[in-house]
């Protein structure tokens, strides 16, 4: 009988009971604050200088070399990306950044990666993250198109109006997380969150008004 190409690579293991199921080469996705702290970018051209944008744009405090690498470069360093096609200096930066337990991603090379990075969406502090852990980029960046079509820009001002609202409950019942939970829950209710992918914002700031005068 003929195997499906998927059929092959269907890795889960059986679950334990109460526990989600693991699947085999899973990465931990984590949100990175750089903001202040010294990034390094090793390589020329356009993808090194996207690289260093991007993390500016995080408020890193951005180093880029395009010369011969010394692990000496990475004093005071929380990340480094090598955007780079020769193939000795990846394996430097690589090694170098393993020996001081350094994040590092080489573009385009998993093997010498211990971290990769997701195709990204943001509508204000709302940001959404789509990775294919490395195997195929492209598939995460065309989700993340299909993604941006329908989350509108809406979504940023309404998680401020949210954010507010958490403020308020944990003010309110700081030691009853139940309470905390119960409320918050009143407060994005289904029908708000459907305000809020379809940019009724007039109708959200009408529900956040009752919600409040709602609270006990």
């Amino acid at each position: 009988m003929h195997e499906s190409v998927l059929g092959r690579f269907c890795f889960w293991s059986k679950s334990v009971s109460g526990t989600a199921p693991t699947i085999r080469g899973a990465l931990y996705p984590i949100g990175l604050k750089v903001e202040g702290r010294r990034c390094l970018v090793v390589g020329a051209g356009p993808t090194a200088h996207r690289k260093a944008r991007d993390l500016a744009g995080c408020g890193a405090i951005v180093r880029a070399i395009d010369r011969d690498f010394d692990p000496s470069d990475l004093d005071g360093v929380c990340v480094v990306v090598a955007a780079t096609d020769d193939p000795r200096l990846q394996e430097s930066v690589s090694k170098a950044a393993e020996a001081r337990g350094i994040p590092c991603n080489v573009v385009d090379v998993n093997r010498f990666c211990s971290f990769y990075t997701p195709a990204i969406l943001r509508r204000g502090d709302v940001t959404v993250s789509v990775a294919t852990n490395g195997k195929f980029p492209l598939l995460a960046v065309a989700i993340r198109d299909v993604i941006a079509c329908v989350l509108p820009d809406a979504v940023g001002p309404s998680l401020e109006a949210l954010e507010w609202g958490r403020s308020i409950v944990f003010a309110r019942y700081p030691d009853d997380p139940e309470a905390r939970t119960a409320a918050l829950k009143r407060l994005l209710t289904p029908q708000a969150l459907e305000w809020i992918l379809h940019a009724r914002l007039g109708d959200l700031d009408a529900h956040w008004a009752s919600w409040k005068e709602s609270l006990p």
